[in-house]
């Protein structure tokens, strides 16, 4: 599927995702554990990939999220 879809296709969906999970999350979760979420999906990131798709995304980081909860 990846060799179908260009790259910016890809990061696209992943950063959807990733804002997807952020939104629905009961409890902040750090950028790691994005992580292990994106991969539990099938879709292996990085936790500096996780936290530069976040930052594009103006999210902020869990510990500021804990703030705003």
């Amino acid at each position: 599927l990846k060799s179908l879809l260009p790259h910016s296709t890809i990061n696209q969906q992943h950063k959807q995702i990733l804002q997807k999970l952020i939104q629905e999350e009961t409890t902040p979760l750090s950028d790691q554990e994005l992580s292990s979420l994106l991969e539990h999906q099938g879709i292996k990131l990085a936790r500096r990939t996780v936290a530069k798709y976040r930052k594009q995304l103006n999210l902020s980081s869990a510990c500021h999220r804990k703030q705003i909860v």
